[in-house]
């Protein structure tokens, strides 16, 4: 399984302010952590929070390849894992 991005949002707006803990496959927040990836599953944790202005409700979005090892593409598309940067 490869975890392309995991983001929150206050309202399920699909146009408004979104909060990433991933993306593009990186850890974009400092309490975010990748524990394990495996062809069928992603297992990570993060730690949680409020989104300012909102009414305590938090909506979850996850964007995620499965991977079919059995089929070429789809196994080397889930073999490639991204260039990630150190989050400061």
């Amino acid at each position: 399984m490869s975890l392309h991005s995991f983001y929150t949002e206050p309202t399920l707006n699909r146009h408004g302010v979104r909060y990433y803990l991933i993306n593009n496959g990186c850890e974009m927040d400092a309490n975010t952590h990748f524990l394990s990836q495996t062809d069928h599953e992603t297992r990570f944790v993060f730690q949680a929070f409020q989104m300012s202005g909102s009414d305590h409700r938090l909506y979850i979005t996850c964007d995620a390849t499965l991977c079919d090892t059995s089929e070429v593409t789809s196994s080397q598309q889930c073999d490639q894992r991204p260039h990630c940067t150190k989050k400061k």
